[in-house]
């Protein structure tokens, strides 16, 4: 097992477990380290800071990556500059895309357009977006076809 698969692995267990905690991130990382505390001997264990330095370590790793995404998630909605780099600056602020109409575009591409004009509209009401409401239908159905379980406690996202 390896890179996306591995980190992926408890992702399950950790989603139920996130689920059982009303107060949210902070809770369960108390829990987390409570358990570290209580179970092993994590802090203790050690020289002196070393599981500060590794909490920090890790920290400091997953801040990155999660940066890094973030900056990656922005940056593929911007134009670029230049096509090549030894080309001239285009001046993107000058450029001003044609209207174009839905009726201009393959069914397959005014579907999918059509898809993402809803989705933006419901996201700036603060409701759900179509592939939202498709999971909140599937996890309806199933909540009706095991009456004998009980949500009454469980948090969903």
């Amino acid at each position: 097992m390896g890179g996306e698969q591995e980190e992926e692995r408890f992702d399950g267990m950790l989603l139920a477990m996130a689920q059982q905690h009303e107060g949210g991130v902070q809770e369960l990382v108390n829990t987390f380290f409570s358990f570290l505390r209580r179970k092993t001997d994590f802090f203790v264990g050690g020289e002196e800071g070393m599981a500060e330095k590794l909490i920090t370590q890790t920290f400091n790793h997953h801040n990155q990556l999660a940066q890094k995404a973030r900056r990656e998630k922005i940056n593929k909605m911007e134009w670029w500059s230049r096509l090549v780099s030894s080309d001239p600056e285009i001046n993107t602020k000058k450029i001003n895309p044609e209207n174009s109409k839905l009726s201009d575009l393959d069914s397959e591409t005014r579907s999918m357009v059509e898809k993402m004009m809803y989705d933006q509209r419901q996201k700036s009401m603060g409701l759900p977006t179509s592939d939202e409401q498709k999971k909140q239908e599937i996890l309806k159905k199933f909540m009706d076809q095991h009456p004998e379980m009980d949500f009454s406690k469980a948090k969903f996202n």
